[in-house]
C-alpha cells in the first residue's frame, strides 16, 4: 500500500523490486515523476534522491535515474536504474521499442472489440499540455507517431475496463487515443467528460502495471507487475467488475 507521509502529508512511493541494478516503484496518483522550476511540490524525483544519493550521478542530471515518466495523475509502476550502465541499456531498449508496458485503463462506454490505434499526436500550440490526433491539413508541433493496442476486459454499466500494450511511448498518448476513438478515460477531465465515479477523487481512472524486458545483466526475460491501488480496486467493485486480473 502506498505510504504517507503526515508530518509533512507527502505520498510516498513503494519499492516493489530491487536487484543489484534496478528498482522498481510503484508511484502514487497525485505526485509528479519530476519536479520543476514552477512546481515545488514534493516529487518521486525528490524522494529518490533522499533515499538513494548516490543516483543524482545516474543517468540525466535534471531526471536522474528515472527510465520513463508517468502522468501525475496516473498510479504504478515506474523504473529506476541504480548505475549509468544500467540506465543507458534500459533508455537505448525504451527507444528501440524493447520494453513492452502495459496499463489498465477504465473508460466511458462499451468497447467491443479490440483496437490498434495508429494515430499521430501532436500540439496545435507551443506549450500546449494537450495532444490532438493529427489530421491533414491541420498545423501541428512535435507530431509523434503513436501506437496503442486496446484490449477489452468487461464491460458495465456504461464503463469498460481495458488492458493497453503501448508501442510507442508518447505523453499522453493512451488518454489522446481512448478520447480520438470516444471513449475517454474516466476521471480526465483534459481529454474527455468532467464526470467523476464517487470511489475516484482527484485522478482518474490509468494504471501502469506491467514492464516487460531483457535485464541488463542476467539477459533473461523479466516482468515486474504492480497491483491496482485500493482506490480502483474500491471503484471496479463498485461498478461490479472483478477488482484483479486472471
Amino acid at each position: 500500500m502506498i505510504k504517507i507521509d503526515k508530518n509533512n502529508i507527502k505520498l510516498i512511493p513503494r519499492i516493489i523490486f530491487q536487484d543489484q541494478v534496478l528498482l522498481a516503484l510503484e508511484k502514487p496518483a497525485g505526485i509528479h515523476v519530476f519536479s520543476n522550476r514552477n512546481d515545488t511540490k514534493y516529487s518521486v524525483c525528490d524522494w529518490l534522491l533522499e533515499s538513494f544519493p548516490k543516483l543524482a550521478s545516474v543517468g540525466d542530471s535534471s531526471a536522474p535515474a528515472i527510465l520513463h515518466r508517468l502522468d501525475r495523475l496516473t498510479s504504478g509502476l515506474l523504473l529506476v536504474a541504480k548505475n549509468n550502465d544500467t540506465y543507458q541499456k534500459l533508455r537505448d531498449a525504451f527507444s528501440k521499442g524493447m520494453v513492452k508496458k502495459k496499463y489498465l485503463v477504465l473508460v466511458h462506454g462499451n468497447v467491443k472489440e479490440d483496437l490498434d490505434i495508429q494515430v499521430e499526436l501532436g500540439s496545435k500550440y507551443r506549450r500546449s499540455k494537450k495532444l490532438y490526433p493529427v489530421i491533414k491539413g491541420g498545423k501541428y508541433h512535435s507530431v509523434q507517431k503513436a501506437n496503442s493496442l486496446i484490449f477489452p476486459i468487461e464491460y458495465s454499466l456504461g464503463f469498460t475496463l481495458c488492458r493497453v500494450e503501448m508501442v510507442t511511448g508518447v505523453r499522453h498518448q493512451i488518454r489522446a487515443h481512448m478520447a480520438y476513438v470516444g471513449h475517454p478515460v474516466v476521471g480526465d477531465g483534459l481529454y474527455g467528460k468532467e464526470k467523476r465515479l464517487t470511489c475516484l477523487k482527484n485522478r482518474f481512472f490509468l494504471h501502469a502495471f506491467e514492464a516487460q524486458f531483457y535485464h541488463p545483466i542476467s539477459k533473461e526475460l523479466t516482468i515486474l507487475t504492480c497491483p491496482l491501488s485500493f482506490d480502483l480496486v474500491l471503484c471496479l467493485q463498485e461498478l461490479g467488475m472483478k477488482p484483479f486480473l486472471d
